[in-house]
């Protein structure tokens, strides 16, 4: 069977929605949309708390022949700023496990790095990560996404250079 050119293929769309609760801000619902076409797959999601305020996030997620992926994030927050962040996962090793390579820069333009590592679990994937800012500041971030069969609940968990911890769980549901 002879499919043509990717320009002709339909993409692949999945829609999800949940809810979440973040230890800051407050709950909310959130929508995700995925979007897959050949190698890049884009992920827009979302978030609208009680209080009314929304942020967005804008996902381009692309395999690379050499099995790494790249990942491009751009985050409007809730207040309005903007943060973006590229990374790399490198190819996957014998056990699963990535590395994580890349850049995020803040709101106010700071250029951070960051390394860490995506590691399989028996029902989804943990991942670790250091973020070193100017004067070598680091905060830790935490991401374990576990698969519930109808979807997948995501716990993240972020602590500041000064110990400021804020966690948030989502959970989002395959839309039928």
């Amino acid at each position: 069977m002879s499919v043509g050119p990717i320009s002709q293929v339909a993409a692949a769309v999945l829609t999800r929605q949940g809810t979440f609760t973040n230890s800051k801000l407050g709950a909310g619902t959130l929508s995700e949309q995925v979007t897959k076409s050949g190698a890049t797959r884009t992920v827009d999601r979302t978030l609208t708390y009680a209080n009314g305020k929304v942020a967005d996030i804008h996902n381009t997620i692309t395999r690379n022949a050499d099995g790494s992926t790249t990942i491009d994030s751009t985050r409007t927050l809730a207040n309005g700023k903007t943060v973006t962040r590229d990374v790399t996962l490198g190819a996957a090793a014998s056990d699963g496990t990535r590395t994580i390579t890349g850049k995020l820069t803040t709101a106010a333009g700071v250029a951070e790095t960051i390394s860490g590592l995506k590691t399989k679990t028996a029902n989804g994937y943990a991942v670790s990560q250091t973020i070193t800012g100017p004067q070598n500041a680091t905060s830790t971030v935490s991401d374990v996404t576990t698969n519930t069969g109808a979807g997948t609940t995501d716990t993240f968990t972020a602590t500041d250079s000064s110990g400021k911890t804020i966690s948030q769980t989502n959970t989002l549901n395959l839309l039928v």
